[in-house]
């Protein structure tokens, strides 16, 4: 593992980092702040795998901003303009919205402002990676690139207080769960309970 500069931030423990821009054009249609990354480094996974950065490429699938987009909107509401360009490692979306950073809650599908430009959010997350992406769970569990977490029970129930178990599971496989998930919580009213059957 090794340590990754970008502009003024140290990401430490890299696993990966993408291929060369594939179509390099889309790395033009970006905002700017975002593209100014990805032009050195086209994407990258830091933190043992606990923040993953994706890039301008068709392949590997998972690291792809636009795959992501498309595989995003199957189960989430986005906007026209929303550039989902980073994951925690558990599957949590942040996406470039109106100028700021927003938080997509993965097993919920809730929308948290979290307040921040591109800049601010590199610096939030690496000062404060337990809070911002969940990292304690991935010091307990080792990503592999294209690797998520999948947390049984999931870590929005009431259950998970008693401890959960985490795997290493293929990261479309955990973003499909995920939305599947956040879709039957939409109308399930609080308290409300949810069977999830295991296979």
């Amino acid at each position: 593992m090794t340590t990754l500069t970008i502009g003024p931030h140290r990401f430490p423990e890299v696993t990966f980092t993408g291929p060369a821009h594939d179509p390099p054009e889309l790395l033009d249609g970006l905002p700017a702040p975002l593209a100014g990354y990805l032009r050195g480094t086209n994407g990258w996974i830091a933190l043992g795998g606990a923040l993953h950065v994706r890039g301008v490429c068709i392949e590997p699938t998972w690291h792809s901003l636009p795959v992501a987009r498309t595989h995003l909107k199957r189960g989430y509401e986005l906007g026209r303009k929303d550039v989902c360009f980073a994951q925690d490692g558990l599957g949590n979306q942040f996406v470039w919205r109106d100028d700021r950073v927003v938080r997509l809650d993965a097993e919920t599908g809730r929308w948290q402002d979290c307040r921040v430009d591109i800049d601010g959010f590199f610096a939030a997350a690496l000062a404060a990676p337990d809070r911002w992406l969940g990292h304690q769970y991935v010091r307990a569990t080792p990503l592999a690139p294209g690797q998520l977490l999948m947390a049984y029970p999931p870590l929005c129930t009431a259950e998970a207080a008693q401890g959960v178990s985490l795997k290493a599971v293929v990261a479309a496989e955990v973003i499909d769960f995920h939305a599947e998930l956040a879709a039957q919580l939409k109308d399930l009213p609080d308290g409300g309970q949810l069977r999830i059957r295991v296979t």
